[in-house]
């Protein structure tokens, strides 16, 4: 039980197979009382943080559900991982690349900051409120 209960989802291990490690533990420890909403309880509480995001808000009641869901959280976590922001620089249009309203998206801006439009606001361009007198 001690093993199960440090048993945590690695950072590069699929929800899937950790389902199936956690329940293979269980299978060998062969104690009756434990139920399968303790599996359950135990696997929601050890996952990776990312995986327990992904599943967030997804009714969950059982192993079977839990795996089924797993398939979903995994390529959503997969997304997260290999999104790449688009290029801020080395357009060969400049108007249509990304902007970052003239700030610093280092580490004073990360993906999570609230941004103090007072202090920063967007710059609006002409085609922003008419776009047909902007190109006609």
């Amino acid at each position: 039980m001690r093993e199960i209960d440090k048993r945590t989802q690695g950072p590069n291990e699929p929800l899937t197979s950790y389902i199936r490690v956690m329940r293979d533990y269980y299978d060998r420890l062969g104690v009756p009382y434990v139920t399968e909403h303790d599996i359950l309880r135990r696997i929601l509480r050890n996952m990776h943080p990312e995986y327990r995001q992904a599943l967030q808000g997804k009714p969950i009641a059982n192993l079977f559900e839990l795996q089924q869901a797993a398939y979903s959280a995994q390529e959503l976590v997969k997304s997260y991982r290999t999104y790449r922001p688009p290029p801020v620089t080395g357009s060969l249009k400049p108007s249509l690349a990304c902007s970052t309203y003239g700030r610093d998206s280092t580490a004073e801006y990360s993906a999570h900051a609230v941004v103090d439009y007072n202090k920063h606001p967007p710059r609006l361009q002409y085609a922003s409120f008419d776009p047909f007198t902007y190109y006609h």
